[in-house]
């Protein structure tokens, strides 16, 4: 089934992207399309319960940017979970695949891994950090709940989230080629310090007010062009902005503050009167 766009009044960096949903379920295609629409204006977002369908229903000129799977990650089900994995990764060589799914176990994770999934999204995550961790991927960093990383044997079962959603994963090990960025995320390959998040909740009044403007701009998706023109600025302020942004919340790149960003106090942005959308 196509899950058409509606137009965007934004120009968007994503222009061109392609993102497939595949699930068994046509609200939960709908409803993540839905989801994601804003943080990537100008994509297009296809939905099917199977690669075979999604053959069938589109005529694609390339391969995806992307494919985000719904699983049900829960140990009884391994096998055919790492077998649904696995067709995806074949069907669509050379495309980054992110999990969604119910998964208690940090072995459930595991095996998403071990099939060649580049993310895992558990289904108690919130919608900003599952948006935030397909943005990731798709600038090819790799998400993972921090309860497991890649190549490391699974020693610890992870505790539940609390309703607020911030409770640490208590994981019993620290791989030493992977930074520890917050309690339910694992960037591999960054380069923040993993006292980062810790700095980010007491911070105060870390952004002025033009600078948490382009935060905001940046969290929805917006390009350095639209932010300029929006904001009255030229893009080379606009790059100076985002540059002070970067080296405030210690990332390495747009996508990766974004996601550091999600984790800031209240009081650490400065307000603004300038609406982003």
């Amino acid at each position: 089934m196509s899950l058409p766009n509606s137009p965007s009044e934004h120009p968007s960096e994503e222009t061109g992207t392609t993102i497939v949903v595949l699930a068994g379920s046509l609200l939960f295609q709908d409803c993540l399309a839905e989801a994601m629409r804003p943080a990537f204006p100008g994509a297009t977002i296809l939905g099917a319960s199977t690669p075979a369908e999604l053959v069938h229903s589109h005529a694609m000129a390339k391969g995806p940017d992307l494919v985000v799977l719904s699983v049900d990650l829960q140990s009884g089900l391994k096998e055919k979970t790492a077998s649904t994995i696995k067709a995806a990764v074949e069907h669509f060589p050379g495309t980054p695949i992110i999990v969604i799914g119910n998964c208690n176990d940090p072995s459930d994770v595991d095996n998403a891994i071990s099939a060649g999934a580049q993310g895992v999204i558990p289904m108690t995550a919130s919608l900003k950090i599952a948006i935030a961790a397909v943005q990731l991927v798709m600038a090819g960093e790799t998400y993972y709940p921090r309860q497991v990383v890649p190549g490391t044997p699974t020693r610890t079962r992870a505790s539940q989230p609390s309703a607020a959603g911030i409770e640490p994963l208590r994981a019993q090990f620290q791989p030493h080629n992977q930074v520890q960025r917050h309690p339910n995320l694992t960037v591999v390959g960054a380069s923040t310090p993993p006292n980062a998040i810790d700095e980010l909740h007491d911070s105060k009044a870390n952004f002025t007010t033009r600078e948490a403007e382009v935060l905001a701009a940046l969290q929805k998706g917006y390009s350095n062009k639209w932010i300029a023109h929006r904001l009255g600025l030229s893009q080379n302020t606009v790059k100076a902005h985002i540059r002070h942004i970067l080296r405030k919340l210690h990332a390495t790149n747009r996508t990766e503050a974004v996601v550091l960003s999600q984790y800031l106090s209240p009081s650490g942005v400065a307000a603004s009167t300038t609406r982003i959308d």
